[in-house]
């Protein structure tokens, strides 16, 4: 089962995720698909049936949109805490 992405942690190209103020995951932000970027909107797929704030959750390795060359072009999320799951 997957990590959910947490904020601050930085993705594959080095930008740190952003994540909600307001649902916390091991005390930072749960990071939202469609919502929260870290260079570029991180783009899922998540958790199909698990909601942050209305927005589906976002997992490690969720696809980042391209913003530059490599590592920018396809970026992945990552995580820092190991105790949140989702699927």
């Amino acid at each position: 089962m997957p990590l959910i992405s947490d904020e601050g942690t930085p993705a594959t190209c080095g930008h740190p995720q952003t994540g909600s103020s307001k649902v916390f995951v091991v005390g930072k932000g749960a990071c939202r698909v469609n919502v929260d970027t870290a260079g570029g909107v991180i783009l899922g797929p998540g958790a199909p049936k698990v909601f942050v704030e209305n927005s589906v959750v976002s997992l490690v390795a969720d696809n980042i949109a391209g913003h530059g060359f490599p590592p920018h072009s396809s970026p992945v999320t990552q995580v820092t805490q190991d105790k949140v799951f989702a699927q």
